[in-house]
């Protein structure tokens, strides 16, 4: 318990990824019903549901400490594996507890396939990263491989809530998930943006730290941009709430190219960004179901 402890300090703290994961759930649960017009609720099953996205992202996590063994020795030294707080043998003891859990969780909360794609698709992409090491040293490469994860979850949270509420299956349904891919794929690219290019696996290694930055401000643009169309804002309130993520994106703009520190990225305003894109949709449902 002693070393799970020490891991979750490190790269997983527990309480963020809570937040994380209940705005996840949440945030993407309020578009798809203001979408469709529903007032928006908890019950028992988010619970489980918010506990299987948490595992979800542990189980990933866990499984990345040991894909990313060899490139952490170089570029991220003090990662838990690499300074021996934990052993591969313990992290394959807490993979597979993870695992089991999400089973259980999964089958108590619906059962469905796509969490179970999502542990299978990871181990997957640990075992093409022996074979092909652009997984780990082309970031665009890698986020071509690896964001299919990201995306099952989005679509496990959106196939939960239509069955949730009630709402029949419609074709367009499927896109609804994209302001908040879009919004997460900013994060993914500001996060791994630095004016420093020497690293390996940094976007900004690979086209530039000017290119990288706008390609992750573009894609928050237009992720903010699309759950503004899809949730139909009324009134000033909600037109001026829904534009609130725009702020911390224009922060880390500033602090990128005003600040220009070479060995740091625009990460803590990426990260508030997504998650104040998370939050004002889920304030807007509830204020429209007072």
């Amino acid at each position: 318990m002693k070393q799970f402890t020490a891991f979750c300090s490190s790269v997983f703290p527990l309480g963020f990824y809570c937040l994380f994961a209940f705005l996840w759930l949440f945030g993407m649960q309020a578009i798809i019903v203001m979408y469709e017009s529903h007032s928006i609720s908890i019950g028992l099953d988010d619970v489980g549901v918010w506990l299987v996205v948490i595992l979800l992202l542990l189980f990933t996590r866990l499984v990345d400490e040991v894909k990313d063994y060899e490139y952490d020795k170089i570029n991220n030294p003090e990662r838990p594996l690499v300074t021996g707080a934990v052993s591969r043998k313990q992290i394959l003891i807490y993979s597979t507890m993870t695992g089991a859990l999400i089973v259980a969780l999964n089958q108590s909360t619906g059962s469905s396939v796509l969490p179970l794609s999502v542990c299978i698709y990871t181990l997957l992409i640990w075992g093409a990263d022996k074979k092909i090491s652009a997984v780990s040293t082309l970031p665009f490469f890698a986020l071509m491989i690896t964001f299919p994860v990201s995306i099952q979850i989005y679509y496990y949270v959106l196939f939960y809530t239509l069955k949730k509420y009630e709402i029949l299956f419609e074709y367009s349904h499927l896109l609804l998930p994209m302001s908040c891919m879009l919004s997460f794929l900013a994060l993914e690219i500001l996060r791994k943006t630095r004016w420093e290019t020497h690293q390996e696996g940094l976007y900004s290694t690979q086209i530039g730290p000017v290119a990288a930055h706008l390609c992750g401000v573009v894609c928050g643009v237009l992720g903010v941009a699309f759950g503004y169309y899809l949730v139909r804002p009324v009134g000033t309130f909600e037109h001026m709430i829904l534009f609130l993520p725009y702020v911390f994106l224009l922060m880390a703009i500033v602090n990128f190219f005003l600040f220009k520190c070479r060995k740091r990225s625009s990460r803590f305003y990426a990260v508030i960004f997504l998650l104040s894109f998370y939050a004002v949709n889920l304030v807007v449902a509830v204020s429209r179901g007072v």
